[in-house]
């Protein structure tokens, strides 16, 4: 777990494809005790709009898309950033013909766009990864509109703990989830966040 909030770790290694992320969503899919869908329940937390403009940062392989696809409102304009352009690939691939959608490759701490672009913006498990979190967190009220709505999901810090616990046992030198966590988590988000937005 070396490393997760190094840009060029996540873009050349950790994320430089969607595998390994896929890998997580599968456990996570295949060993939930949820009873709904983790990217349908997000989805309808968004309460999306006909015409909306829509910002994802971090979005991976466009999970939260491809599993709400067919839920979609009538012209949605979508941005899907990821900070990795392998992310970004498997991204365009996962919503081959779907209209609406944009691609880019973006850093959360420095958004391409001008002031109050975005009626929505999710940043989806992504924001404990960002080195300057303060900056990003700007950046995100910055892009957003007055009145617009910020998504930003993260776990809290015993998330996974038994799994953490088998790492530590297997190497006692792997670094700590609690200290790569606890920079965004369910914790401390409102405080984090509340550096930017109301």
């Amino acid at each position: 777990m070396e490393n997760l909030t190094d840009p060029h770790f996540l873009k050349e290694q950790q994320y430089k494809s969607a595998d390994h992320l896929e890998a997580r969503i599968r456990l996570h899919r295949d060993y939930s005790v949820q009873s709904q869908d983790w990217q349908r329940w997000v989805f309808d937390q968004l309460s999306l709009a006909n015409g909306e403009r829509v910002m994802e940062v971090g979005c991976g392989p466009a999970s939260l898309w491809r599993e709400n696809r067919d839920r979609l409102p009538a012209d949605l304009s979508v941005v899907l950033g990821d900070l990795s352009w392998g992310m970004g690939i498997q991204a365009r691939q996962n919503l081959a013909r779907a209209p609406g959608f944009r691609f880019l490759s973006v850093d959360a701490q420095s958004l391409p766009f001008p002031n109050a672009q975005f009626e929505v913006l999710i940043a989806n498990h992504m924001l404990y990864h960002v080195p300057d979190l303060p900056r990003a967190v700007t950046e995100l009220r910055r892009v957003l509109k007055p009145g617009g709505r910020l998504f930003a999901a993260t776990n809290g810090l015993k998330h996974m703990q038994q799994l953490f616990d088998l790492v530590y046992e297997f190497d006692p030198r792997a670094q700590r989830a609690e200290d790569f966590q606890q920079r965004f988590c369910l914790e401390n988000a409102a405080e984090v966040l509340g550096q930017a937005f109301e």
